[in-house]
């Protein structure tokens, strides 16, 4: 114990290498975490498709895609005109800078988007607004 009366951070004791090393494993192990997530949730959403509830697309995070860097993994369209877009995180994930631009513009276009912790989040958020079904506003020019 140092003199402070706390133990000191183990992590704080290991060299810049082996520091490197942990933060490599660490961040694939949050990546593995957010694809079982999001593979939950797709399945989910799959049946809610299936049954005509709503439509949705997930492009695949380990495949190249023609969407934007940074679009939320979830867009889907609701009945009456109504879109959520989603972005899913893992327990301890962070927005990157991309992501948090383009949900920058997607609020500036009046479309906020929903960031969820976890498959269960986004099952209950979606859930929400499947069970109010309001019709969009509609703005004419």
């Amino acid at each position: 114990m140092n003199p402070t009366g706390h133990e000191p951070s183990l992590r704080k004791l290991l060299n810049p290498q082996e520091q490197a090393r942990i933060d490599a494993k660490e961040a694939a192990a949050l990546v593995k975490r957010e694809r079982e997530e999001q593979k939950i949730a797709r399945d989910w959403l799959k049946i809610q498709q299936d049954q005509k509830k709503l439509r949705f697309i997930n492009p695949l995070s380990f495949k190249p895609s023609t969407i934007a860097e940074g679009h939320p993994d979830f867009s889907i369209w609701l009945p009456n005109g109504r879109c959520l877009l989603i972005e899913m995180k893992a327990d301890g994930g962070k927005l990157s800078p991309a992501q948090k631009q383009a949900a920058m513009h997607f609020a500036e276009l009046g479309h906020p988007v929903k960031i969820v912790y976890g498959h269960e989040q986004l099952i209950r958020y979606v859930q929400f607004h499947l069970s109010v079904n309001v019709p969009a506003t509609v703005n004419l020019p």
